[in-house]
């Protein structure tokens, strides 16, 4: 017995320093690798929000413009007022250049900014004719209003909101980070037409710039980034991730592009 206990002996003082030398290096290995691979973690989520608000915003956007000018095969009716089908593309996109949302100022009304507002204006069905609104608000928000039109060219019915898909005002249609919205008209000969021309417009481009200032820094430094986004120039030195796209969309309606 007294042989056993001899050869059992304890651990010694170096022996002790030695294993919690390596211990915390163990730790500190795995917190700073947890740090990095979680912020790793972090950008690329934010990196993939930022694309799907761009897909997002342009997948909307495009559904409505493709009806731009679109009529119900007999004329509508709605409030009394008959709505005779479309024989030219007039009024049937509106483009507000250096304009955005003023939702502080409410019902809500546009102010003047460095983005654009794109309203397109089509019949849903036989007795609607809608007004479709696209802006930036001050939120940073790329947000859409459906108005019913009370009258045949849709003039001065901006406020009257048509509820039937349960939201009021302008609503959002992508994630915060909204950076730049830019919309440009062209005729069928491809000729850039000023905002007094949209009207006749034959397709237009659609730009959107989003950032990913709201879901977390992506670079480890500053970064010096520079966006043209139509005629609009945006430059930021920070640690957020910016993507933009556009898209060429053509009405679908064929009878309003003859």
């Amino acid at each position: 017995m007294n042989n056993f206990l001899k050869n059992n002996k304890g651990l010694t003082l170096v022996e002790i320093l030695v294993a919690t030398v390596i211990g915390s290096i163990t730790v500190a290995a795995i917190y700073f690798s947890f740090g990095i691979f979680s912020s790793t973690y972090l950008g690329i989520v934010a990196k993939v929000q930022v694309s799907k608000d761009i897909r997002n915003a342009l997948t909307v956007i495009t559904k409505d413009v493709r009806l731009a000018g679109y009529t119900s095969k007999i004329p509508t009716q709605s409030g009394g007022v008959s709505f005779a089908p479309f024989s030219t593309m007039n009024n049937k996109i509106i483009v507000r250049k250096n304009t955005y949302f003023n939702q502080n100022s409410m019902p809500g009304s546009y102010a003047s900014g460095t983005n654009d507002v794109l309203e397109v204006i089509y019949d849903r069905d036989r007795s609607t004719r809608v007004r479709v609104s696209y802006a930036q608000s001050n939120d940073g928000f790329l947000k859409k209003r459906l108005s019913r039109c009370l009258n045949a060219d849709c003039s001065g019915d901006s406020d009257y909101v048509y509820n039937e898909n349960g939201f009021y005002d302008y609503q959002p249609i992508a994630g915060q980070g909204l950076e730049g919205f830019k919309v440009t008209a062209f005729n069928s000969a491809g000729t850039e037409l000023t905002s007094t021309q949209a009207n006749q417009a034959q397709f237009i481009r659609v730009s959107v710039l989003y950032s990913s200032a709201t879901n977390g820094e992506v670079h480890k430094t500053e970064q010096q980034q520079t966006f043209k986004v139509e005629e609009l120039t945006v430059s930021k030195n920070d640690k957020f991730f910016r993507d933009m796209a556009s898209v060429l969309i053509y009405p679908r309606n064929i009878q309003t592009l003859k």
